[in-house]
C-alpha cells in the first residue's frame, strides 16, 4: 500500500505543482503570459507610441525631463531604463528588432517599447510593485508616526522612534537627508508627503517619508517578507496535506478490498471452492469483486459437473464390464451348452456396443460443452430436413402418430443454424418422445418476434416438475435411483441443452397438451455465420457418432 500510495502521490501532486508554481515552464505561466501580452499590448500601444513619437522628436537629453513630468499623470510606473537591463532576455530584445511592444514579466509587470534605435526603453507598468503596494498602504500610519515625532522636541525624536519599534515587526529610525539617494521622481513624491519604498539586498523593504529638510523616517520591515513565505508555505503544506488525505481515504478501502480478493483467490487456488469475494458494492473493485464471484460460481459448477460426471460415467461403466467379466469367464467353461455359449457371446458383443455408445456420447457432450467452434453456423433451408427425419421415425415407430405443424412460409425459409447439430437435437427429442409417447408425438416450428420457436411434445407419463431443470443434466434420468442404461445414459437431452447454448438460445421443459413432456427450443433469427470448417478430425469423430 505504500508503494501505490507514494507513486499516486507523486503522480498527482508533480504534475499540480508544475501546473500551480510560476516557474516560467508551465503551461499556466506561459498561457498567462500569452494572453496579458496580448491583451495589455492591444489596450497600451497607441499610448506608448504617442510617448515614443513625443521622445524621439525631442533632443535625447531632455528625455527623463519629460519622462519625470509626464509620469505624474500615470498612476504607475512610467520611466527609461537602459537597453542593457534587457540585454539576456531574447524573447525581449526579438520583439524590439521587429519594432513590436515586449513585456517584462518582473515586478511589476510592464510594457516595454524602445526608443528608436537609442539605448533607451521606455518602461509602462501595467500594476503596482510590492514595494508601491507597501508604500500606499504604510502612507495613513507613517503620517500619523510623523506628526508624533513633531510634537516632541528634536532631542527625543530617536528615543521615541526606538520606543515605537519595541515588539514591532518594523524598525523605526532617524536617516539624515544626505544618507540616501534618490531619484527625481521619488524627490518629488517625498516633497508631496508620499512614501517611498527601496527593496534591499536580502528582500526586505524599506520605506522613507520626510520629516522635515534634514532628516527622513525610515521604516525597515523585517518580517514581512517572512510572513508572506510562511504564509504561501502554510497554504502549499494545507494543500498537500488535504491531497495526500484524499487520496488515503480512497486508497486505503481499494488497498483492503485487493487483499481481502487476493486472499480469497488464494484460498479457491488451493481447492477451496466455497470462498467468494466480499466486496462492498460501493467498492472501486466492486465489479472486478462481482466478476471473480461469477467465474468461481462458474468454476466451481463445472468442476463439480466433470466430478458427477466422471461417477456417472464410472456407474454405467460398471454395468457393462461386470456383464463382460462374466460373459468371458462363463465361456471359459468348457462345459457349457452351445445355445449358452452363443447367449453369453451376444452379451459380450452388446455389452461391447453399450460401451461404445456411452464413450461416443460423452466424446460429443465434453466437444459441444467446451468448444464453440464445434457448431457451425451456415444458412440452410430447415423444415425440409426436419420433414425427412419425421417420416423416417415414423416408419420406425409404426404403432406412434408423429406430426410435424409449421407456417407455409417456413417451407423454402433460410435458416441460421448448425444443420447437423440440429438435426441431433430433433433426433434425441424424437427418440426420447419415443421411448415415453402411448399414441402421438407432435412437433411445431413458429417464429415469435426475432427468435424461432421449436416444440416436441407428447402424449406419455410427462416428468414431475421437481426434473424440469435438473433433466438437462448429464447422466439424469427420470427415475435415476433406478437407472437402467438400457434405457440410455441420460446424456441426450445434455446435447441438446448444450447446442441451443451454443447458438445463443435455450430449452425448457413443461407439461404438454397432450397429457406427457413438452420440450420448447428457441434460438435468436439473426445469427452470424461462421466462416471455419470443421476439421477432418472432428468430421471423422462425428460422422462415427
Amino acid at each position: 500500500m505504500i508503494k501505490a500510495f507514494a507513486f499516486l502521490w507523486l503522480a498527482i501532486i508533480l504534475p499540480l505543482l508544475f501546473l500551480i508554481v510560476p516557474t516560467g515552464f508551465g503551461p499556466i505561466s506561459y498561457m498567462s503570459e500569452r494572453m496579458m501580452y496580448a491583451f495589455y499590448a492591444k489596450v497600451y500601444d497607441d499610448t506608448l507610441l504617442v510617448i515614443h513619437d513625443d521622445l524621439v522628436n525631442r533632443p535625447q537629453a531632455q528625455w527623463q525631463a519629460y519622462i519625470d513630468d509626464l509620469s505624474e499623470q500615470f498612476g504607475s510606473q512610467l520611466k527609461l531604463v537602459p537597453l542593457a537591463q534587457y540585454a539576456g532576455d531574447e524573447k525581449v530584445l526579438s520583439r524590439f528588432n521587429q519594432g513590436e511592444l515586449a513585456m517584462a514579466f518582473s515586478d511589476p509587470t510592464a510594457l516595454l517599447k524602445q526608443i528608436a534605435d537609442s539605448q533607451w526603453v521606455l518602461f509602462y507598468a501595467m500594476n503596482l510593485s510590492e514595494n508601491e503596494l507597501i508604500a500606499i498602504q504604510s502612507q495613513g500610519a507613517l503620517y500619523i508616526l510623523k506628526r508624533s515625532v513633531l510634537r516632541l522636541p528634536e532631542t527625543q525624536w530617536p528615543a521615541y522612534l526606538n520606543s515605537v519599534s519595541v515588539d514591532r515587526p518594523f524598525e523605526a529610525r532617524l536617516v539624515k537627508t544626505d544618507e540616501v539617494t534618490f531619484s527625481d521622481s521619488e524627490k518629488r513624491r517625498l516633497l508631496n508627503g508620499q512614501v517611498v519604498g527601496h527593496t534591499q539586498n536580502d528582500g526586505s523593504t524599506l520605506l522613507y517619508t520626510r520629516l522635515n529638510d534634514d532628516y527622513f523616517i525610515s521604516i525597515h520591515d523585517v518580517q514581512s517578507q517572512n510572513t508572506q513565505q510562511q504564509l504561501q508555505l502554510s497554504v502549499i503544506l494545507l494543500f498537500l496535506v488535504t491531497i495526500s488525505g484524499a487520496l488515503l481515504l480512497w486508497l486505503y478501502p481499494l488497498w483492503r478490498d485487493l487483499k481481502r480478493l487476493a486472499k480469497t483467490a488464494d484460498d479457491f487456488g488451493e481447492g477451496r471452492l466455497s470462498q467468494r469475494g466480499k466486496v462492498s458494492r460501493w467498492s472501486v473493485i466492486a465489479q472486478l469483486g462481482n466478476a471473480f464471484n461469477k467465474m468461481a460460481d462458474n468454476i466451481e459448477k463445472l468442476i463439480n459437473g466433470h466430478r458427477e460426471l466422471t461417477n456417472a460415467i464410472a456407474h454405467d461403466l460398471r454395468t457393462p464390464l461386470y456383464r463382460l467379466r462374466f460373459a468371458f469367464e462363463m465361456l471359459s467353461n468348457r462345459d457349457i451348452r452351445e445355445d449358452q455359449e452363443e447367449n453369453y457371446r451376444k452379451i459380450i458383443h452388446k455389452s461391447i456396443d453399450d460401451l461404445d455408445h456411452l464413450i461416443n456420447q460423452t466424446l460429443l457432450l465434453s466437444r459441444y460443452s467446451v468448444n464453440s467452434q464445434m457448431v457451425q453456423i451456415s444458412s440452410c433451408r430447415l423444415v425440409p430436413i426436419f420433414q425427412h427425419e419425421v417420416q423416417l421415425l415414423q416408419e420406425e415407430l409404426v404403432d406412434l402418430t408423429v406430426s410435424f405443424s409449421f407456417p407455409s412460409s417456413l417451407q423454402t425459409q433460410c435458416f441460421s443454424v448448425d444443420q447437423r447439430a440440429m438435426v441431433r437435437v430433433l433426433n434425441n427429442l424424437l427418440n426420447n418422445a419415443g421411448r415415453f409417447a402411448v399414441r402421438q408425438i407432435h412437433l411445431e416450428l413458429k417464429r415469435q418476434e426475432n427468435d424461432w420457436v421449436f416444440t416436441v411434445e407428447d402424449d406419455g407419463p410427462g416428468i414431475p416438475a421437481s426434473m424440469w431443470e435438473s433433466i438437462f443434466d448429464p447422466f439424469t434420468q427420470v427415475d435415476n435411483q433406478q437407472r437402467d442404461t438400457r434405457q440410455g445414459h441420460g446424456l441426450g437431452l445434455a446435447i441438446v441443452r448444450q447446442i441451443l447454448l451454443s447458438h445463443r438460445g435455450s430449452v425448457s421443459l413443461d407439461n404438454a397438451a397432450l397429457g406427457g413432456a413438452r420440450f420448447t427450443l428457441r434460438w435468436p433469427v439473426a445469427l452470424k455465420a461462421t466462416v471455419q470448417p470443421v476439421s477432418a478430425k472432428e468430421a471423422a469423430q462425428e460422422s462415427a457418432v
